[in-house]
């Protein structure tokens, strides 16, 4: 597995979401899991406790070892990604496309 970080996704919208994309070691394209939530991206690597597990990702090499990419985003305004005129209650739909970088 290896990661792009802090990568930048426009919503429809113009607002820009902060992501990291987890990919296979193999040539894409690949299938695509996106999680996204209130947490900040970057506390996927924290420790699981029996409270918090995994947070909303799951553990990314059981997906990466099968075949598929994981992107993980800072919902918008919170983390790094930007806010909206609407807040983070609204989340436009956009289309991600993971190709394996060299």
């Amino acid at each position: 597995m290896h990661a792009l970080t802090h990568e930048w996704v426009e919503a429809s919208d113009g607002v820009r979401l902060c992501a990291d994309v987890y990919l296979p070691d193999a040539d894409g394209p690949f299938p695509t899991l996106y999680a996204v939530a209130p947490y900040q991206k970057d506390l996927v690597h924290l420790r699981a406790v029996s409270m918090f597990r995994f947070i909303e990702t799951g553990p990314l090499e059981y997906w990466t070892d099968h075949g598929s990419a994981v992107v993980v985003a800072d919902q918008r305004d919170t983390g790094r990604s930007e806010a909206g005129v609407f807040g983070y209650h609204v989340i436009p739909a956009f289309v991600i496309t993971s190709r394996r970088r060299t």
